[in-house]
């Protein structure tokens, strides 16, 4: 990494639709170093009310043939003027002289209206031109585009974002440690189990981060039980863990629960991050925006199953000033070099 490039402060919003497209969550996040090497901050958050009609539409997109192209066109428009106001929210947050580089924007699921019986497939529902155009700011949007183009499925491209911004990365601490993040998914019963591996286990700069899904939060302990133990003569699939991080409003003792599985480990809330669930997607698109702007692959292809690691989103160029701000903050990364075989 360039020397230059290592006290460099770098301050990006990142934004998405909320799970049940009630509001628009937003996040501000200040970067030092690059790639893999960022330490990540959260400055600010924000979130904006969507309007009932907006909500109705992100629904209906997720349900089969509901993605109309006139809907989806109108509905990136309103969007855009919705992520203006959250931009100007997230802003007015900073410091002085703490003008973000750029938006990230967070990808929604729906439905192919021309392939009845489809999974839901991540695509942008921003009118990237419009959103640059009134804010400014350089936007980075599309994010699973690539990956699905690589053969992956385009999901859980959050998980090297969340390795970043939650996982032990202590350079001087004498023994890192796992730590597992619990996630309930939306108001389902679902729980999203998300192994980061302390910064020690990084190997060719990608650390081995893994997500499961369970059922339930007694499911989630069972899981963690089941990852953390060792298997006859092989180490366990989660190595290290001696921690975990719960994001669950529900009155659930994941204290307790946590401490049967692992005596020695502690659980802790998100909030202890400085985190919330809506705060932190946002700030992982923010850093899925970062990592653009480092020429950092992003993506997992041991989750997403694309046929190799590749660099996530498309720029929108902001206002000739700020782009040229930005080009030159990006002349100055070196990007992290990789080997042949991940290259190609």
């Amino acid at each position: 990494m360039a020397a230059a490039a290592q006290s460099l402060t770098r301050r990006t919003l990142g934004m998405c639709a909320s799970a049940d497209g009630e509001r628009l969550c937003g996040a501000a996040v200040a970067a030092s170093g690059n790639g893999l090497r960022m330490r990540l901050k959260l400055v600010a958050a924000a979130n904006l009310p969507l309007p009932p009609h907006l909500t109705q539409n992100l629904l209906q997109l997720q349900k089969p043939g509901g993605s109309d192209g006139v809907l989806l066109s109108l509905l990136r428009q309103e969007m855009a003027d919705q992520m203006v106001q959250l931009a100007a929210l997230l802003t007015g947050r900073l410091e002085e002289h703490a003008a973000p580089l750029s938006i990230g924007v967070g990808d929604w699921l729906l439905v192919d209206e021309h392939h009845p019986g489809a999974l839901p497939t991540p695509c942008s529902i921003c009118d990237t031109h419009r959103l640059a155009e009134l804010t400014g700011l350089t936007v980075v949007d599309d994010f699973a585009a690539r990956d699905l183009a690589a053969g992956g499925n385009g999901m859980v491209l959050s998980l090297l974002p969340y390795w970043l911004l939650l996982a032990d990365r202590s350079m001087t601490a004498p023994e890192r440690i796992a730590r597992v993040l619990i996630e309930r998914l939306s108001t389902s019963e679902e729980f999203r189990m998300t192994y980061l591996p302390p910064h020690a286990v990084l190997a060719d700069w990608l650390p081995p981060v893994h997500c499961e899904t369970v059922s339930s939060a007694e499911a989630a302990v069972d899981l963690l039980l089941e990852r953390t133990s060792p298997r006859a003569d092989e180490p366990p699939l989660w190595p290290e863990v001696a921690g975990a991080v719960f994001d669950d409003p529900i009155d659930f003792d994941w204290h307790s629960a946590v401490q049967t599985v692992l005596p020695h480990g502690h659980a802790v809330p998100l909030a202890d991050f400085h985190f919330d669930s809506d705060s932190l997607p946002a700030a992982a698109w923010a850093t899925l925006a970062l990592l653009h702007l480092d020429q950092a692959p992003a993506n997992m292809p041991h989750m997403t199953g694309a046929e190799t690691r590749r660099l996530l989103g498309r720029l929108t160029p902001g206002s000739p000033h700020l782009w040229s701000r930005l080009l030159r903050e990006m002349h100055k990364v070196q990007p992290e070099t990789m080997s042949l075989l991940r290259a190609i």
